[in-house]
């Protein structure tokens, strides 16, 4: 790996941090050497090649090119700031080098300068102690001294991206399988193994179910210099994104090797060499002194002497507090040096200086305390300097490489992104909102209600929100028959409920039936809305609870038609009267509708005789209204010739 570090990448790091030789024996030639592992032959020393989020040992030598002995040669081992200073990591004595000799240079630790770190994903054992090496960018001066002789060597460290050291041997989807299968190749392993993943975000693949079937892990290494990755039986909610991002991650890199999937063909595609700059926010968000959002840079390869390294690039990220979408600030510690957060940091161990890499998407925690609506945020990236923007790929109109992110639909949760060409940048907007929503009310309800045999199916209205909130994102039923406040009461299950554009109101999914066992002789309906940015807002009625069946009715209603053979007879007298009238009894009149069709409402319960009349033709029939009953079913009159 380290001995095929890309012509391009030394280039920049040439540029970087030129070899330097100063003091007495600046003519003098002066000759360093690296080993990467125990014993290895060395290889001259000019940049130091490390791989991310590893740890791995150096060993250095030094070569007397001298045809005499040299004796008492002092070596130093300082790093270098970006304030050109350096600072101390280690010394070493070579009581004696014969001519044309090289030895191993024995470093000793000196005081560890600066504050001790363990970097996230490559942490060392509890109690260990890593301090750090300022950068990026990150180099070494070695000081060599002879005498009154000092000679100064600067070189530069490499962080290396994985493409530069691992293959793609092969990478295809089967759309009738519904299988993904990128292979990968190390041809020249080392220790530690290389660690790599298949990474399927939901966020490039709206819809995605996580695979259960595949494998999304291997090691690369000396017994192992070839794997396959495999994800199967791919399932989406709804039909497959047709620009669907694939990412493999190698030593922990996130994003290594991205391709382009429509899950419709075969070949995989590798994305454009572009650098590319991503927002990942939340959509809706509540308001915060540190809400976390994600930078995700994917730089290209670089080419000799281009001033974008991705140690020496700045990433600027600015806020547009205001709302107006111009004025905007940078965050708190914007610019950033280098793409992704990098760090380096180290120890002496058994002869080597053990070197822990970390290169990880950078996290910033954005102040929004305090502000309530739409705000957005602008990222760019630019060179060594700060003096130039680096061009971006358009992930948002370029027609075979769009990503979700960039979408504005309902179902990106993510705080929609949007490509300016004329600025290289992109741009991120989120609502940040921490109201309740308002008038929240309960309807379609009764008030009196009977243990284990009433149900309900009630509405939820509220008052609409505007483009500024973050919407309603649940609303949920439930019954409970203790006292509550804001909170649906531990161990009730609510049932969920949806958005009935019709009816402009929230109905509960399935019909809520009043549990026969109830702790007390209370009981509340209840209902709670909740926001995209989690913020719940609870409102209850109580309802009359009686245990026990419901009483049975008191009155009835009698339908029926009235028919003359097979035809309906509309606009005929029907009367209703009862068998053993009272005094007070009223016999009830009314009159057939288009069909034949009538009614009478609120009978009491009793025997009754229905009377139909027309035309010459009538029907009597007797009637009883049992106690219980609220109708009495359909009753078939047949009017018959009558002879006087």
């Amino acid at each position: 790996m380290h001995r095929t570090l890309r012509t391009s990448a030394r280039g920049w790091l040439a540029g970087l941090l030129l070899l330097a030789l100063t003091g007495t024996a600046r003519a003098q030639l002066v000759q360093f050497g690296i080993g990467y592992e125990r014993g290895a032959p060395p290889t001259k020393l000019q940049v130091i090649a490390l791989r991310p989020n590893v740890a791995q040992p150096l060993y250095f030598y030094y070569t007397n090119p001298m045809p005499g002995i040299k004796k008492n040669v002092r070596i130093t081992l300082e790093q270098i700031g970006t304030d050109q200073k350096g600072r101390v990591l280690g010394t070493a004595t070579l009581d004696m080098v014969k001519g044309k000799e090289t030895v191993a240079i024995p470093f000793a630790g000196a005081a560890a300068p600066g504050a001790a770190v363990a970097p996230a994903g490559a942490q060392p054992p509890k109690g260990e102690v890593w301090p750090r090496i300022e950068g990026p960018p990150f180099a070494l001066r070695f000081t060599l001294e002879e005498g009154k002789n000092k000679t100064e060597t600067v070189v530069p460290i490499s962080i290396q991206e994985p493409r530069n050291y691992i293959k793609i041997v092969d990478s295809r989807y089967n759309p009738i399988q519904r299988r993904l299968s990128i292979k990968l190749r190390w041809d020249e392993p080392q220790d530690p193994p290389c660690v790599v993943t298949l990474d399927l975000q939901q966020a490039t693949n709206p819809g995605l179910i996580a695979p259960k079937v595949g494998t999304s892990r291997a090691e690369l290494g000396r017994g192992k210099q070839e794997v396959e990755l495999t994800a199967e039986e791919l399932e989406f909610n709804g039909p497959p994104p047709p620009n669907g991002r694939i990412y493999v991650t190698v030593d922990g890199y996130q994003r290594a090797f991205l391709f382009k999937c429509s899950y419709t063909e075969g070949n995989l595609v590798q994305l454009r060499d572009e650098v590319r700059a991503r927002i990942i926010a939340p959509r809706y968000a509540l308001p915060s002194a540190k809400l976390p959002v994600l930078l995700e840079v994917d730089p290209k390869t670089v080419e000799e002497g281009e001033d974008d390294s991705p140690q020496r690039a700045q990433v600027d990220l600015q806020f547009d507090r205001v709302g107006d979408g111009k004025s905007y600030v940078p965050v708190a510690g914007s610019p950033f040096r280098g793409l992704r957060e990098q760090q380096i940091s180290y120890k002496f161990e058994d002869g080597s200086l053990l070197l822990r890499t970390l290169v990880a998407d950078r996290v910033v925690e954005l102040n929004t305390e305090g502000i309530n609506g739409r705000r957005s945020l602008q990222i760019r990236l630019l060179n060594g300097n700060g003096t130039k923007a680096i061009p971006l790929a358009d992930e948002q109109n370029q027609r075979d490489e769009k990503v979700s992110l960039f979408s504005a639909e309902p179902n990106n949760r993510f705080a929609p992104l949007r490509f300016v060409k004329d600025k290289d940048s992109v741009i991120g907007e989120l609502v940040l909102d921490g109201t309740p929503v308002e008038d929240l009310k309960l309807d379609n309800y009764v008030e009196k209600v009977y243990a284990g045999t009433t149900i309900l199916k009630p509405y939820a209205r509220m008052r609409a929100r505007s483009l500024d909130q973050a919407p309603v994102a649940r609303v949920a039923f439930f019954i409970a028959d203790v006292p509550f406040n804001d909170e649906i009461p531990k161990g009730i299950v609510p049932i969920e409920g949806n958005y009935d554009a019709a009816l402009k109101a929230w109905i509960v999914k399935e019909e809520m039936a009043v549990p026969e066992e109830l702790r007390g002789t209370k009981l509340y309906l209840g209902v709670q809305a909740t926001t995209a940015t989690g913020v719940s807002t609870t409102r209850k009625v109580q309802l009359a609870l009686f245990k026990g069946p419901p009483p049975l009715p008191t009155v009835a209603t009698i339908i029926g038609v009235v028919m003359r053979g097979k035809y309906q007879q509309p606009d005929t007298l029907v009367s209703l009267t009862k068998v053993e009238p009272g005094k007070a009894h009223v016999p009830l009149r009314t009159q057939t509708n288009e069909t034949g069709g009538f009614e009478f409402k609120d009978v009491a319960p009793g025997d009754y005789r229905l009377l139909a009349k027309r035309q010459g033709a009538e029907a009597n029939i007797p009637v009883t209204v049992p106690r219980g009953k609220d109708k009495v079913g359909v009753l078939q009159i047949n009017l018959q010739a009558v002879i006087r």
